[in-house]
């Protein structure tokens, strides 16, 4: 299936996006415009992949566009979400 992410775009401190439309287990990362890494993914192929909106620190992510660099069954995935305040 096409990968999507949900919402999009999401409300800074709203919870959290789900990542949908997955064929498979997904490793990646988040990353901001200027090219850093905010959060590494790890989802099982079974439950769609979700993001809490926060960084590797735990801490929530500023608003702002963020890509989402995901590996599904050797392709790689570059998904875009805006998080809003």
């Amino acid at each position: 299936g096409t990968a999507y992410v949900y919402p999009n775009p999401a409300t800074a401190g709203s919870g959290a996006v789900r990542i949908g439309g997955l064929s498979g287990a997904v490793t990646g990362e988040i990353r901001d415009l200027q090219g850093n890494r905010v959060r590494s993914i790890h989802a099982d192929p079974v439950a769609n992949a979700v993001w809490d909106l926060r960084d590797d620190a735990g801490l929530p992510v500023a608003p702002g566009i963020y890509l989402l660099q995901l590996r599904d069954a050797g392709r790689v995935i570059t998904l875009r979400l805006a998080v809003t305040r």
